[in-house]
């Protein structure tokens, strides 16, 4: 839903305007909907996909950042590597049914950056480990399998991998 509010809705309005004979409908929320049996034209899923008889359509990625609060650092120091962070309190983003090996509750957070621009850019987060090779979380449009994708399905498609970019919008605005 985070991600809906902040990214996707900006685009599906721009779309609205672009095309006014269009009815939209935006569902935002966290489950996984069933396109078919529910009605959807498109979804889209943030993460790794499930084999399924749906097409995916890759349109960015976000990377996931290991982060801290500078206060937490001061007082705990820095993690020197990423098995230090098991000496450390932790909060790791998990999407869908994902494990983790962290828990809740600390200082020290793993997140994808569309989540956490706004702390990174306010100071309230700082990277950290930033030498470790990075994660990435594919973001994709997810729609069911039709002999022609539908021209507005295809047109939106095209104008949300316009927007994001490549890395996404959000990464560039902190240098990433």
């Amino acid at each position: 839903m985070s991600f809906g509010t902040r990214y996707l809705a900006p685009q599906v309005a721009r779309f609205m305007v672009e095309h006014p004979a269009l009815e939209v409908r935006l569902d935002l929320n966290d489950r996984r909907v069933d396109l078919l049996e529910e009605g959807y034209d498109l979804a889209i899923r943030i993460g790794s996909l499930p084999d399924s008889s749906l097409v995916a359509r890759r349109l960015t990625r976000c990377r996931l950042l290991l982060c801290a609060a500078p206060g937490y650092l001061a007082e705990h120091g820095e993690p020197d590597s990423l098995a230090a962070l098991d000496h450390h309190r932790c909060l790791r983003y998990r999407s869908g049914h994902g494990t983790t090996d962290w828990q809740f509750g600390g200082r020290i957070v793993q997140q994808p950056s569309f989540l956490i621009t706004d702390s990174l850019r306010s100071g309230r987060l700082v990277p950290i480990l930033t030498e470790e090779a990075p994660i990435f979380l594919d973001i994709h449009g997810i729609y069911p399998v039709r002999r022609h994708l539908p021209a507005k399905v295809e047109r939106f498609l095209d104008g949300l991998a316009a927007a994001w970019g490549e890395p996404p919008i959000w990464e560039r605005e902190l240098g990433l």
